[in-house]
This record gives structure tokens, C-alpha cells and sequence, in this order.
């Protein structure tokens, strides 16, 4: 394992047919959406990537902090959220921001990958803290919307 950014891997290109996000792409800077996706290679580009680390921007619990309707809390407020609630983590180092799968789809589009395949992920409740099973039995009960997502993109070939 190398050091790295999305945005600028240091690695030339065509040195990997594949590239896997796992839990990424909600922790990269909005302004870095198109020049990451931009990183990945001729050939399928996939992951199991969500919003808010895990979980739907909308979704009742946020699966970092742990705080209920976080996502729907406006950007601007969220530290005061955050601060008056006690999740033990730095507002700003916990670096992470509503994305959801249309602006996934819509980096990559951008940057010539096209979509393969784009399906809802949720965990089985076992995954779920002890505590919040029962909300997550429900939420799956109820098919109201994704954790998460996965999908896969590819880049033709040139």
C-alpha cells in the first residue's frame, strides 16, 4: 500500500484494469468528484460506495455519528449539530459529506465511465449496533430507501 489521494494516484496509467471504492467516495471534497472518478482506469471501475459513510444522506440514523436526520441538518448547521451532541469526534476531521448515488453516477459520467450496473445495498441487521436493530429490521421491512449502494462503471476502451 502506497500513499495517495484520489485525484492523483501515483501510479501511471494503465497500471490497473480495476478500482475498487469501498466507503470513498462521501469522504472526498465535492470539488474532487470528477477529477477522482477521472482516476480510474479503461475497464470496469466498481465499489460498494455510499453516502455518509454507509448510509443514506436521508436515511434516520447517520451511520458515523450515529445522529438521528443528520443528513437533512444543512451543511451550515451541522457543526452546531454535531457540537451539541455527543459524538466524541472532531466536526472537521471527521471529513465527510452528503453524497448520493446520483452524484456518484454524475462524476463519473463526466468523466466518460458509463454505468454497468447500480443496485441498493442494505446490511443485515447483525451489522447494525445491538441498539438500533430493531430501526434497522424495520427500515429493510419496509424497502423506504438503501443503506447504501453498489455499483459498477465502465470506461471504454480506447
Amino acid at each position: 500500500m502506497l500513499p495517495g489521494v484520489a485525484h492523483a494516484l501515483p501510479f501511471s496509467d494503465q497500471s490497473f484494469d480495476c478500482v475498487a471504492l469501498a466507503n470513498v467516495f462521501e469522504h472526498l471534497k465535492p470539488a474532487l468528484h470528477n477529477a477522482s472518478m477521472a482516476e480510474i482506469p479503461t475497464g470496469v471501475g466498481s465499489g460498494r460506495d455510499s453516502s455518509r459513510a454507509n448510509s443514506h444522506p436521508y436515511f434516520p440514523i447517520e451511520s458515523h455519528s450515529r445522529l438521528p436526520f443528520f443528513g437533512l441538518v444543512p451543511r451550515k448547521l451541522q457543526p452546531l449539530y454535531w457540537k451539541l451532541t455527543p459524538t466524541g469526534w472532531d466536526f472537521e476531521k471527521a471529513h465527510f459529506f452528503i453524497v448520493t448515488i446520483r452524484h456518484v453516477k454524475k462524476a463519473a459520467a463526466a468523466t466518460g465511465l458509463s454505468v454497468v450496473l447500480v443496485r441498493d445495498f442494505n446490511y443485515q441487521a447483525e451489522a447494525i449496533p445491538k441498539t438500533l436493530r430493531w430501526a434497522a429490521r424495520i427500515h429493510s421491512r419496509l424497502g423506504i430507501m438503501p443503506w447504501a449502494w453498489q455499483f459498477v462503471f465502465r470506461r471504454p476502451e480506447h
